[in-house]
């Protein structure tokens, strides 16, 4: 809760108006907004008693018909008039116009009830302060309903006092100012929780919204809303599932960096990435590490995705096409080279308990990261496994069997050349 310091730092203390424009608009707004949705209900509610007062008063008073009824109709046509105007206001400057006359049309037509009934000691104090009541809920404003308590109960007194009436009257009548007065501290100190508690919650839903976008900023969107589902998911450990992983590094990065100046490289980098970047998310992909100049996706995890060799591989030529644009503008700048491969892999949270990283951890990960390395600056290479579950769309040229670092058995690996979606014969690779 903001303590007192920090309320008197964001209102003025008099008025209960935020300090800060922009503030106090947005409160308006959201105020009359608000009002507007209230009016729906307690306007209709309004004339309907009225309505009824007008077939209960000659039944139970002594007031006559002829007196009850154009006034119960007078006020169930200015409550009917009025929601045009609540509808149409912008801030609470209009709401105060509205308010002001038709409370004081309201506590006039009570007090006229009143009199007429021959017994105003005995219903005008209470109605005016039934009156108070929805003033203070109509008010949204300390000030306003200041100036409406007073008037009523002034206007409460100067007709006790010309029906003859004040001076037996004057108990009551001082109890009813009295309990006006309650009201009015009342409504000040709901309405101070009200800004305050407003203040509050937009203060916090900010603070989220960095927090959320921080978040999101360093954790793939997959992985982001992973955790924020199920935060259990953050937990140390993970899960072995079928995966496609896409490395990409750019071949001739560290001859690039010793002649280039650190910020022309960190600049070049963060081309790179941004374009590289949102084509790995429109795939599914989550990316699970940048490393100085190369970057590691993985497909199926932790979304689950039917066809994801596709979906890597489609990414792994998207991205190769988005650098050509960047790259035409100095045919000495690095490129990037592209390995993809599909297969078993542990996929979790890796770390310790103070700091982890959602990463994959597997052969099948080594095996990407070998494969990019086979690739030249601008193509992609696949494995076999990625190769069979592209097959039928795939056009590639076989680069051999070589015996890649780690693995004890040669392995085919294949150049990507493009993938057609609507092809659905196999092609044979070139020999």
């Amino acid at each position: 809760m903001l303590d007192r310091s920090m309320t008197a730092s964001i209102l003025d203390r008099r008025t209960l108006r935020f300090l800060d424009p922009d503030l106090e608009r947005a409160y308006q707004q959201e105020t009359i907004d608000q009002v507007r949705r209230e009016t729906l209900v307690v306007g209709p509610i309004s004339i309907v008693l009225w309505l009824i007062a007008g077939v209960l008063l000659p039944t139970f008073t002594p007031i006559p018909a002829s007196v009850s009824t154009p006034i119960v109709v007078f006020m169930a046509v200015v409550l009917l008039v009025a929601t045009i105007p609540i509808r149409r206001m912008r801030n609470l400057d209009d709401l105060t116009r509205i308010v002001v006359p038709l409370n004081l049309l309201t506590a006039a037509a009570i007090l006229t009830l009143a009199a007429q009934a021959g017994q105003f000691e005995r219903y005008a104090g209470p109605a005016i302060l039934l009156q108070s009541i929805f003033i203070v809920i109509g008010a949204r404003r300390f000030v306003l309903a200041l100036v409406l308590l007073s008037i009523e109960a002034v206007l409460l007194a100067s007709v006790a006092l010309v029906i003859g009436v004040l001076g037996t009257y004057v108990v009551d009548l001082f109890l009813v100012v009295s309990t006006l007065a309650l009201t009015v501290g009342i409504t000040y100190v709901l309405e101070t929780a009200a800004r305050t508690g407003w203040y509050q919650s937009r203060l916090i839903a900010t603070l989220h919204a960095q927090v959320d976008r921080l978040f999101h900023q360093y954790l793939s969107p997959d992985v982001a809303a992973a955790l924020l589902a199920d935060p259990g998911r953050s937990e140390l450990g993970g899960e072995s599932v079928d995966v496609s992983v896409l490395f990409v590094d750019l071949q001739g990065f560290t001859a690039y960096a010793e002649r280039t100046s650190p910020d022309a490289v960190v600049r070049l980098l963060n081309d790179y990435f941004d374009a590289v970047v949102p084509i790995v998310f429109a795939e599914g992909g989550t990316i699970v590490q940048f490393a100085g100049d190369a970057l590691m996706a993985i497909f199926n995890a932790p979304v689950r995705q039917a066809d994801h060799a596709v979906h890597a591989s489609r990414a792994a030529l998207a991205i190769q096409t988005a650098v050509d644009s960047i790259a035409a503008r100095d045919t000495t700048l690095p490129r990037f080279r592209a390995g993809v491969n599909t297969g078993p892999a542990v996929v979790g949270n890796i770390g310790g308990r103070e700091m982890r990283n959602f990463t994959a951890i597997g052969d099948t990960i080594n095996l990407a990261a070998r494969l990019q390395t086979f690739a030249e600056p601008g193509t992609v290479v696949v494995g076999e496994t990625t190769y069979a579950g592209i097959a039928g769309i795939a056009r590639v040229h076989l680069l051999g069997t070589p015996q890649l670092k780690g693995k004890s058995d040669p392995i085919a690996v294949y150049q990507l050349l493009g993938l057609d979606l609507a092809s659905a014969a196999a092609p044979e690779a070139d020999a």
